[in-house]
């Protein structure tokens, strides 16, 4: 058996549950540059069937190594080697990703998890941040963000009309089934939209580390904007994608407001 320092929080749990593309990587690398706490990635994206044994080892306090990230790593390492105190232990996940949710349920319920709602109001940016990533994951072999010293450059997307609408649709259900999953959980939760953690960022650091129970202290995350806010800059085919729905269709408007 290993021997290693215990990852038990000494305060408790916190999930950040998110729908694609709303800053959720930005957010668990910021939470990792704080001293006492641990922030995992997404735990349970490919690991069918291993969903329980992954929750028993955060309750055990046993070090998880399934799609870890360097800024994980180093923080996990920290933690390991008794260099810093931990009080929390957290990780983020999108719902899909999880096959028994009473259980996943029961779990939250258990251990009085934080949930912290990561969110973006606009949807179609949203969407095209994700076609972003896909074109980025073909060209790095899975890297599906930018870090800070990675000079990238995408340049205008061409997205498939057919392809734009199918995932609007399926992105609008998936924030569905969360919103509707988070207002049933009996715990705390803090709703954060993309907009406030990168428009605000200060104010959003505070207000996260306080629903946290830490004192404010600035931190940074490791992962920078690849899209440009400017759509005209950066999808190509525009015009195309606004013409997803005639002028008398009944969604036309609901669609066309994440453009203006």
């Amino acid at each position: 058996m290993t021997n290693h320092k215990s990852l038990a929080p000494r305060r408790g749990y916190f999930a950040i549950l998110f729908d694609g593309r709303v800053g959720s990587t930005y957010l668990a690398s910021l939470l990792n540059q704080h001293p006492n706490i641990l922030c995992y990635h997404e735990i349970f994206a490919n690991q069918e069937g291993k969903e329980e044994e992954t929750l028993l080892d955060l309750v055990e306090g046993n070090p998880i190594t399934n799609q870890i990230t360097s800024d994980t790593q180093l923080s996990q390492d920290s933690f390991l080697s008794g260099k810093e105190e931990l009080a929390a232990v957290g990780f983020k996940t999108k719902l899909c990703n999880i096959k028994d949710l009473s259980n996943f349920t029961e779990f939250l319920k258990a251990h009085d998890v934080k949930i912290i709602h990561l969110y973006r109001n606009n949807i179609v940016k949203s969407l095209i941040s994700t076609f972003n990533g896909l074109k980025l994951s073909k060209m790095k072999s899975n890297q599906w963000n930018l870090y800070e010293d990675d000079s990238t450059s995408l340049g205008a997307l061409s997205i498939d009309p057919n392809e734009f609408k199918s995932w609007f649709w399926g992105r609008l259900m998936s924030e569905w089934v969360t919103q509707n999953f988070i207002a049933d959980l009996p715990g705390e939760v803090l709703r954060v939209s993309y907009e406030d953690l990168t428009g605000s960022h200060d104010a959003c650091n505070a207000k996260i580390l306080n629903f946290l129970e830490f004192d404010n202290i600035r931190l940074k995350g490791k992962t920078k904007k690849m899209t440009s806010d400017k759509i005209s800059e950066a999808v190509q085919n525009v015009d195309e994608l606004l013409e997803l729905f005639p002028e008398d269709h009944q969604n036309l408007r609901y669609f066309r407001q994440f453009f203006e």
